[in-house]
């Protein structure tokens, strides 16, 4: 037998039929942008510029876990256990910083985070439960991003799959803020494209 391209099809099954991986990662820059402004405005309804930052980080890491996911190949197990337990480890991470001991009661502090937000107005406290759930939201947010642009194929739905969550969040954001977090917003989606 002439030496060839090896004949064993598993190989060739290990990767979902996608984009390159550089024209991937490519892609998921340019999605971070769009992302990053989503999270500018969802941080932008509590008290304080560090709610952007953790915004703004969980996004990138869902954008990072999305480009993870999507070179696992055609493994649907492996692949749905690691967008479960990396989104919870994105909200769970953003956590961290207020002490170790509330990540083991992280669902405790995000229900009573989200009981106050019916009571609340914004600017609200970022209180840590909060942390939690802007990790999880932004977190899917970006996942999603990448995974309708590369895997799915869809890099214009990848772009604006942020927009519905800066578009609600900017409803809540404080009148005085609106502006500017508009400008960024815009700027942010339009370096995407």
């Amino acid at each position: 037998d002439p030496p060839g391209p090896p004949t064993d099809i598993t190989a060739a099954d290990e990767k979902p039929p996608t984009t390159s991986d550089a024209a991937s990662v490519r892609m998921a820059v340019a999605l971070a942008f769009p992302v990053v402004g989503a999270a500018v405005m969802a941080g932008g309804i509590f008290d304080g510029i560090s709610p952007r930052f953790y915004a703004g980080v969980a996004g990138v890491l869902g954008v990072a876990l999305g480009v993870g996911v999507s070179r696992l190949g055609r493994r649907p197990l492996l692949t749905y256990l690691a967008v479960v337990v990396g989104l919870f480890a994105i909200g769970a991470l953003m956590v961290l910083p207020s002490g170790p001991g509330d990540v083991l009661r992280v669902h405790r502090l995000a229900a009573d985070a989200a009981s106050t937000g019916n009571v609340l107005r914004p600017p609200v406290e970022f209180e840590v439960g909060w942390r939690a759930i802007i990790g999880w939201l932004l977190g899917t947010v970006g996942f999603g991003s990448v995974w309708l642009a590369v895997v799915v194929r869809r890099p214009s739905l990848g772009l604006l799959a942020p927009m519905p969550i800066a578009a609600l969040c900017g409803i809540s954001v404080p009148s005085s803020a609106q502006v500017a977090s508009g400008l960024a917003v815009l700027v942010l989606f339009a370096v995407g494209l």
